[in-house]
């Protein structure tokens, strides 16, 4: 691969927040009115969207819904850890690669986060955006940076990630530790599937062909 920019995504890829997250959407259910979920990994199959969509939060109180999830989060922030072999992976890639970081979530958090546990191995964050925005903002990125899509890879978990490099022909590979199943991403046509940090090394410095799924 010749890439030499990885632009990581943060909840799922980096952080092992999941869990974190069902319980912030637990204990807002009832303020939304969905259903509570007792497993978070039942619906790993599932996007985003669909997950949306089975909830019946409407188009107009998502934004609403997603401000009190950011609060709520950040405030059990301190639980959340990277996931095993992180800290290596990025230490690994660091040396020869630019490590940027394109999420959602929010900068005070991801920053913390980053700090507290010995990551900071990223010299661009940027964050905040919309759920359903990572499209528009890869390419925001790229062209400030004046970058192409050829000098960049994007590293992301979930099917909306994966949607969002399609759309503008950045390379994406898919991480299957993290939101969603390796059979659902596959689904999607990610350039390359990754099943652990350690593999996500050899993928982005080995120059392995695309679909390649260890």
């Amino acid at each position: 691969m010749d890439a030499d920019v990885i632009i990581f995504d943060f909840d799922g890829t980096l952080a092992d927040s999941a869990p974190v997250m069902a319980d912030c959407a637990n204990e807002l259910a009832e303020k939304y009115r969905y259903p509570k979920t007792d497993d978070w990994r039942k619906n790993r199959n599932k996007s985003t969207k669909e997950l949306l969509r089975e909830s019946g939060i409407s188009w107009y109180r998502l934004p609403f819904f997603m401000r009190d999830m950011k609060r709520m989060f950040r405030s059990k922030m301190t639980s959340v850890k990277p996931f095993e072999g992180i800290k290596e992976m990025l230490d690994a890639l660091s040396r020869d690669k630019r490590l940027l970081v394109l999420t959602s979530n929010k900068f005070e958090v991801v920053t913390e986060f980053l700090k507290r546990n010995g990551l900071e191995y990223f010299d661009r964050m940027e964050c905040n955006i919309p759920l359903f925005g990572k499209s528009k903002a890869l390419e925001r990125l790229l062209k400030s940076e004046s970058l192409s899509a050829d000098d960049v890879v994007y590293v992301g978990d979930e099917v909306r990630d994966i949607e969002a490099c399609h759309q503008v022909a950045v390379p994406v590979v898919a991480v299957t530790w993290g939101m969603n199943t390796r059979q659902r991403l596959t689904e999607l046509n990610p350039g390359w599937l990754a099943d652990s940090p350690n593999e996500l090394v050899g993928i982005l410095q080995n120059n392995k062909s695309p679909n390649h799924s260890g």
